[in-house]
């Protein structure tokens, strides 16, 4: 009566953390099949005749760090074998044969992707049509559509366990073809013959892909001819080794789409650079190239990157032209005062909109938002080629007077710090057109604002200033002052701006000492999560807060939020929209506070 569902019997599978996902039942009601989904997932058989005495019959593993996660039954129509078929994510879909449920025998497969993240690949699949045709869903390669005996009686379920050939029904990862010409690869390179193929390879639909020696300490490669038969053979990665020149006979491959030489000792090119396929991508960057030895094939490289050169002051080539050696003195500087920045190339930096940060050789924009940045050098004068410096959402509490210094600084961005005041040598800045300081703990600006007569924006609001200088409207007219949600009273010394705004960020100071609440931020939870995590805010005031999710990288995975709250609780709620399973990191932003923390998504 499926209107009054009864539970009959509950039994523990032996899985901890995430359990089982799915499972599966013969049509004799005898025999179970689960599906643990989590590292190392396990498919179990059991024995359910007798709900009092259930026992486990048998397991079924590809691999001790992989998971499952879907499975179904579906019987032969020849011999009405019980197969299993499985969604076995990064493994592909596997079918086993359960014709004796305590030995299995895996009699099928087709390896979907060559990902090895924990829930990557083979999503679903479902073997239920009745055309006989299994469908998998791979979550980067899409939908996949597979014959097998089911459709085709060409085709028989054999034991998978053996060698895997071009006729073998298995469908396994590895092919004959592939295999002998992978084997005299490591024949005409003695540096590999230490190694198997499984060690450097990476196949997709039974095909070699990729071939990846990153980091193999070689000292030179030689590409065999028959490389170039493998159709389905697109990526070459020889980054961080020790050549010295290009691969031997690197033109054979005209199918390629991926070179990655970077991080290497190619200290010359030759044309066989540019006789590739013209839309084959080809990253050269970290090696010993510049001036006549690049210029010539930069047409026929996608990413010259940077390159060491002893031609160059400075050591470093990029783009045509050295780069400033006292521009990465200062950058040096900022990164020991603030080490977790090491991880940050900091010959290849953006600008707040993407753009590169060296023209020319000079660093000229420079976006460090959200970066943690605790501290800038006293040197930081000497970036007197720079234009815009981006330092949203850090921790800066103080700026140190040689910003004054910055002779060709055009914009200066500092939402969401710490800072308490500003240095008199803020009026230093000659070129200066935009001062951004929202978000901040400022009581007072120094009088020497008013030299900035280029400044066309001065964004002061979501402050704690109590005054302004009195030759404020000394600024040009078409200076948009903005100074809202801060505790400045009616003065006509503030004519000049239009709009004052709300002036009620006063009601955050503690009466006696002004020393503003800050906001209470309880734990992300649940930690683990699945499908949402919440944050609960105790906000002492109204005010913006911003939310930024980044992942391990440190990349933000999505837009940022910023949402208008009023004083009170406020709840902040994350679900992640094709997102893989791992950890993250939530950045809130708000008056007085910017906290970072780590959540752990599970699948």
């Amino acid at each position: 009566d499926k209107t009054k569902p009864e539970t009959l019997v509950k039994h523990y599978t032996g899985s901890d953390g995430i359990s089982t996902h799915d499972c599966a039942v013969f049509k004799n009601e005898k025999i179970l099949v689960t599906a643990d989904e989590n590292l190392g997932g396990h498919i179990k058989i059991w024995d359910i005749e007798d709900y009092e005495n259930i026992n486990l019959l048998s397991e079924y593993q590809t691999h001790e760090s992989h998971s499952a996660h879907n499975i179904y039954i579906r019987y032969d129509q020849e011999t009405e074998k019980p197969l299993l078929i499985i969604s076995y994510y990064v493994d592909g879909t596997r079918v086993v044969d359960l014709s004796e449920p305590s030995q299995p025998v895996e009699v099928g497969y087709f390896d979907t992707s060559h990902l090895t993240g924990l829930y990557d690949g083979n999503w679903g699949t479902y073997v239920y049509l009745p055309s006989g045709y299994i469908i998998s869903s791979d979550r980067q390669n899409g939908l996949f559509i597979f014959s097998s005996p089911f459709t085709d009686t060409n085709l028989e379920w054999n034991d998978c366990s053996g060698h895997l050939t071009d006729n073998n029904t298995c469908y396994g990862d590895i092919y004959t073809a592939e295999e002998n010409i992978l084997n005299q690869f490591i024949e005409v390179n003695p540096a590999l013959q230490e190694y198997d193929y499984e060690n450097f390879t990476n196949f997709a639909g039974g095909r070699l892909s990729e071939i990846n020696l990153a980091g193999f300490d070689l000292d030179s490669v030689i590409i065999p001819n028959d490389l170039a038969d493998l159709a389905n053979f697109k990526i070459l990665d020889l980054s961080s080794n020790n050549l010295t020149d290009l691969p031997s006979n690197l033109t054979v491959l005209a199918d390629l789409e991926q070179l990655n030489l970077r991080d290497n000792n190619i200290a010359a090119l030759s044309n066989d650079i540019c006789n590739l396929p013209i839309d084959c991508e080809v990253f050269l960057g970290e090696n010993d190239l510049c001036g006549e030895e690049i210029s010539p094939y930069l047409n026929c490289i996608s990413d010259p990157g940077y390159q060491y050169c002893s031609e160059c002051s400075s050591g470093i080539w990029s783009s045509g032209f050295c780069l400033d050696g006292v521009d990465l003195e200062v950058l040096d500087s900022l990164f020991v005062l603030n080490p977790h920045l090491n991880n940050i190339d900091k010959y290849i930096l953006l600008a707040e909109n993407g753009t590169p940060a060296w023209v020319d050789g000079k660093l000229t924009y420079l976006d460090f938002s959200y970066a943690l940045i605790g501290q800038l050098p006293n040197n930081i004068g000497k970036w007197d080629n720079l234009k815009e410096l981006v330092l949203k959402g850090n921790n800066l509490s103080q700026l140190p007077q040689g910003i004054g210094d910055m002779v060709s600084l055009e914009s200066l961005k500092l939402h969401n710090n710490v800072l308490s005041e500003v240095p008199t040598s803020i009026g230093n800045l000659p070129m200066l057109e935009e001062l951004y300081l929202p978000w901040n703990n400022l009581k007072t600006i120094p009088n020497e604002i008013v030299q900035l007569q280029n400044l066309r924006k001065l964004f002061l609001n979501e402050n704690f200033l109590t005054e302004l200088p009195s030759t404020i409207c000394e600024l040009p007219p078409s200076c948009n002052i903005q100074v809202a949600d801060n505790c400045l009273t009616d003065s006509p010394y503030y004519d000049c701006i239009e709009d004052l705004g709300d002036q009620q960020n006063c009601l955050s100071f503690i009466n006696t000492d002004f020393s503003p609440q800050k906001i209470k931020i309880l734990p992300p939870y649940p930690n683990p999560f699945n499908p949402r995590v919440t944050l609960q805010l105790t906000l002492p005031t109204s005010q913006w807060i911003k939310t930024s999710i980044f992942n391990i990288q440190g990349e933000r995975i999505q837009p940022e939020i910023r949402q208008f709250a009023h004083k009170g609780n406020m709840t902040i709620n994350w679900q992640p929209q094709d997102q893989p399973a791992g950890m993250y990191f939530i950045q809130i932003n708000g008056n007085q506070v910017s906290e970072s923390h780590k959540v752990i998504y599970l699948k």
